[in-house]
């Protein structure tokens, strides 16, 4: 918490407790997406009649004492887990600007000015109120209220109430009557539920429905080449067409979903479901569904403000002798079921079906706007003003979404990435949706498939171009096909690793999207296809099929493992040791040890029990101990360079402080993101109880999986999932990828908790990343280790905590570690 009481008062604060797996997703793309943040929300409203501005503001005062989440600030750097603090008072936020006196034109240009500027000012998560409100008077009798709030803390429904309850208080402070607070269950209440929901049950659930799908549904309208891969494809350029349904046929279907018994949701998945199967050519296609997450059973869920939206998958078979409406009612009974698991997190819903990690589970998502029953703000009266016009900023980072906006002209707006979709496809792509709706509401006997033919869209259906599974994405390398039967079978682990189709021999694997993780698991299938097993260096000097295939053919190979792995041997400069972080792996060095190329010998060094085989160490001394051994027989001479990254610091300090001992020389002592060594070291004795007893709160109730950073838990909860049913099928029970990672990562726990850290008379550097956003809480600022390091030397670099070792920050990070090296003479000597 020592990131977070730095600014904040701590008198000020009502209560903390975690976000929900939503609020981190949606934290995640704001942090990684600052200047154009996709959680950013502008609400704006036209308020007719003349307004009382200090009684509106009041008004705000009010609602942001009864609602907690509107005094919420988000805080993620420098902890294990993202938190939420709910602070006892705030300032309202507010902004006035008067422009009744220009000309109209004038007027109306101000009013986009500010709107853009508006979009453009980032809001602060991690300070409070994470919102600010203007007032814009246009006219004596007309005003805008502008509402600029995050999707991490609020939804549609929950602004609605807000809005509901502002208008109302209002109305009570304009008839100069003192409005009473409201109790409504704080949204703690539901994060605590959320909390309580069992895991397993939804998972079953949800392996039953989905555990068939393999890949997402294609969107057919792509252009060839295009790929789009895990989130918004790099240079999205998203449009936005919109279609109005007649007064006259959104009074129809309003009867006809009476009629069946459907709701207006289930209508437009219907609709998209046979829109999507004409355009992919599939009977079965999977796309995604906004949810309100309020069919739940917990008291008070519907009036509770805060972020209660999930997006689940719709799994829908479409049958093409169906008619529209009997195919609705359908998909109305099988998504019941599906309700009472809404709450599931993306990530745990993907992990239950065969679709790889780097793809997205569905590439396009419906949106159904929704607000409390009774409660819309549209048209609300104000003791003699009108709210109208209320518009929200749904954003998206899908290619293609439908938001559908109900009223009395039901809305339908198309927001799709121009490169994947073209301006004329998506209108075609509105109207088929607007003929099937319309056949909805006339009850048409018409069966789907001539349905979907009569929208005068199967031209685009048809189009050659359309890819059905992930295609190889463009890279350097030409395609290059398979020679022999070695190539072919490394290219058919590679395409299901990668979940990719069209691999060349040539094409370097970690250009593909492969990753740490993915890169042991190739090692791993490997050594089941041609029992031959690999260290992972041959990764670092043959990322291709080609040099993998070469290696398998050579009978004369003898494979060795070694915790020293030499990434990149070559050049002339100091030799730099990259040390291992939690889980004990360093192929995350390989490109900064590419930008270091024919400048330094870089080697890697990797935990003891990677192997499969060798136990894992448990004890800071120890490891330090072998691993100097295995430095000290590979560069027996020399001066040598330590770089160490979040856990490795007091691993990289002992081994400086053993290799001054020897008389060596360390002309760089680097650690990035560094951490403290030992709690009871870095708190006084009132709080160690406290952080042990929370360490060992979570290791019971979590296992070490709640204890790593959250993405990469998900990524060994999905791999260990999948690689047990694969071993069960084939009736193998040794370790998985994923169950190896566990065991090296928890003996680095065991070691790092019990280290005792004794002086180290040299200098330390320290990087310290922008966003820190991923280190877990026990890390704190490097004035721990002074006392225990001579010297001390910290720089800022650009980047988070884990892509400083990615592009675009790894250059960077190499140039300043190199500048360390040759300009700043960081040598240090034995005392």
């Amino acid at each position: 918490m020592s990131g977070v009481k730095q600014h904040i008062d701590k008198k000020n604060i009502a209560t903390i407790f975690p976000l929900t797996p939503m609020q981190e997703a949606i934290l995640g793309h704001s942090v990684r997406h600052r200047i154009s943040d996709p959680g950013f929300l502008q609400l704006t409203c036209t308020l007719e009649g003349n307004v009382v501005e200090d009684t509106l503001e009041r008004a705000w005062r009010h609602a942001m004492h009864e609602y907690p989440v509107l005094r919420t600030s988000l805080h993620w750097r420098e902890l294990e887990t993202p938190l939420q603090i709910v602070h006892k008072s705030v300032t309202v936020p507010w902004n006035t600007e008067d422009l009744r006196s220009l000309p109209l034109s004038e007027r109306r240009s101000r009013l986009r000015e500010y709107l853009d500027a508006d979009r453009a000012l980032p809001l602060q998560l991690n300070s409070v109120p994470a919102m600010r409100i203007a007032l814009l008077r246009m006219t004596d009798n007309e005003s805008t209220m502008v509402w600029s709030c995050h999707h991490a803390l609020l939804d549609g429904w929950s602004g609605a109430l807000v809005l509901s309850r502002v208008i109302e208080v209002y109305d009570m402070l304009a008839r100069r009557e003192e409005p009473t607070v409201q109790s409504t269950p704080p949204y703690r209440d539901y994060v605590r539920w959320l909390s309580q929901q069992e895991a397993d049950a939804a998972d079953a659930f949800w392996r039953l429905h989905l555990g068939s799908v393999e890949e997402p549904t294609p969107l057919p309208l792509r252009r060839r080449g295009d790929v789009v891969v895990g989130g918004a494809s790099p240079g999205a350029q998203y449009e936005r067409k919109q279609l109005f349904l007649s007064s006259e046929l959104s009074g129809r279907v309003a009867g006809a979903l009476r009629r069946r018994r459907v709701t207006l949701g289930t209508l437009f998945h219907a609709a998209w479901a046979v829109v999507l199967s004409h355009f992919s050519g599939r009977e079965d296609v999977v796309f995604g569904a906004t949810v309100s997450g309020r069919d739940g059973d917990l008291p008070g869920l519907e009036t509770m403000v805060g972020l209660f939206i999930n997006t689940i998958p719709v799994w829908a078979r479409i049958e093409g002798s169906e008619t529209i409406g009997a195919f609705a009612e359908r998909l109305q009974r099988e998504q019941s079921t599906a309700r009472r698991f809404a709450h599931t997190p993306p990530e745990q819903v993907q992990a239950c079906t065969k679709v790889p990690p780097r793809f997205r589970l569905y590439e396009s998502l419906v949106v159904v706007e929704n607000f409390p029953a009774s409660e819309s703000p549209d048209d609300s009266l104000m003791n003699g003003l009108r709210l109208r016009d209320l518009h929200g900023g749904i954003t998206s980072n899908f290619p293609v979404t439908l938001v559908v906006g109900p009223g009395d002209k039901i809305a339908l707006h198309l927001i799709h990435d121009s490169r994947v979709v073209e301006g004329e496809s998506a209108n075609q792509i509105l109207n088929a949706t607007h003929r099937i709706v319309e056949a909805f509401a006339d009850d048409s006997d018409v069966a789907i498939h001539d349905l979907v033919d009569q929208s005068g869209v199967s031209e685009v259906a048809d189009s050659p171009d359309a890819p059905h599974v992930p295609a190889r994405p463009e890279v350097g390398a030409p395609f290059a096909p398979p020679r022999d039967d070695v190539e072919l079978r490394l290219k058919q682990i590679w395409e299901r690793l990668l979940g990719l189709n069209g691999v060349g021999i040539d094409d370097d694997f970690f250009d593909l999207g492969g990753h740490s993780l993915l890169g042991l698991a190739l090692l791993k299938e490997i050594e089941t296809e041609f029992v031959e097993r690999l260290p992972v260096s041959v990764l670092f000097d043959n990322p291709t099929v080609r040099g993998l295939a070469t290696i398998l053919r050579d009978e004369e190979y003898v494979a060795s493992w070694s915790p020293v792995v030499p990434i990149q041997p070559g050049g002339t400069g100091v030799p730099i040791f990259f040390l291992h972080s939690w889980d004990g792996d360093i192929l995350m060095y390989r490109r900064v040890a590419a930008e270091l190329a024919d400048k330094h010998p870089v080697f890697g060094v990797q935990s003891y029990g990677l192997d499969g085989d060798s136990a894992p160490i448990a004890s800071i001394d120890e490891m330090a101990r072998r691993y100097v051994d295995e430095l000290v027989a590979i560069c027996p001479a020399g001066p040598v360079g330590l770089v160490g990254f979040c856990f490795s610091v007091p691993l990289s300090i002992e081994m400086a402080r053993l290799l001054q001992a020897r008389g060596r020389e360390v002309a760089l002592l680097l650690n990035i993101d560094t951490g403290k060594a030992r709690l009871e070291l870095a708190r006084p004795k009132k709080n160690i109880d406290f952080y042990k007893g929370r360490f060992k709160r979570l290791y019971r109730e979590r296992g070490l999986l709640g204890l790593l950073r959250y993405q990469y838990r998900r990524k060994l909860h999905r791999f260990i999932v999948r690689e047990r049913a694969d071993k069960a099928q084939n009736g193998d029970a040794s370790p998985t990828v994923a169950e190896v990672l566990q065991r090296t990562t928890k003996a680095a726990y065991d070691a790092y908790f019990a280290s005792e850290q004794p002086r180290y008379d040299g200098k330390m550097t320290v990087f310290l990343s922008q966003d820190r956003g991923n280190v877990p809480e026990v890390f704190g600022p490097i004035e721990f280790w002074r006392g225990r390091v001579a010297d001390i030397e910290s720089h800022e670099i650009e980047g988070g905590h884990t892509s400083v070792l990615l592009d675009p920050y790894v250059a960077d990070l190499a140039a300043s570690l190199q500048r360390c090296l040759t300009f700043e003479s960081q040598i240090h000597k034995p005392s």
